[in-house]
């Protein structure tokens, strides 16, 4: 199936992520697996939790592999950000119009705003600059954990 805007998706979030994560400071692979997995716990609503693991590798990419359903995240990857984007892929599955669709976008809007990594509405607005198609809220999984506090700085 063709991901109609996975492009447009990548352009939208690294300007606007590469201020939020800082790569000379990567997540273990125990704190990634942690953390990956209180993102899937809050909907509860995959009928199948999956046996998650971290894979160490050099490639220049992350991914969620779903056959050995593994999160593949290269040192540059170890972060909350890109976890987010790769457990919305696990919660929405392929959709219509690709792995980047907009349920996809949706899901992972709301997993940054939970976190406190980004602002919903900042995102959204971001999303319509870039052409990024967004669902609506009710068309993907709600969150049904309270929303972390903001920690003061």
């Amino acid at each position: 199936m063709r991901d109609n805007q996975r492009s447009k998706v990548y352009n939208w979030e690294e300007p606007y992520f590469a201020e939020v994560d800082n790569p000379s400071d990567p997540m273990s692979s125990e704190e990634c697996l942690k953390f990956a997995n209180e993102c899937l716990k809050l909907t509860g609503s995959l009928k199948w939790h999956p046996n998650l693991s971290i894979k160490d590798n050099s490639k220049s990419w992350a991914e969620w592999d779903f056959y050995h359903e593994t999160l593949v995240l290269p040192l540059w990857a170890r972060n909350k950000t890109v976890i987010c984007h790769e457990v919305s892929h696990i919660i929405v599955g392929e959709q219509i119009d690709g792995w980047h669709g907009a349920k996809f976008v949706m899901m992972y809007i709301k997993l940054l705003d939970y976190f406190n990594l980004a602002d919903k509405q900042n995102l959204l607005h971001e999303a319509k600059l870039y052409s990024v198609k967004v669902a609506n809220e009710n068309e993907v999984p709600k969150i049904r954990v309270k929303k972390c506090k903001r920690l003061r700085g």
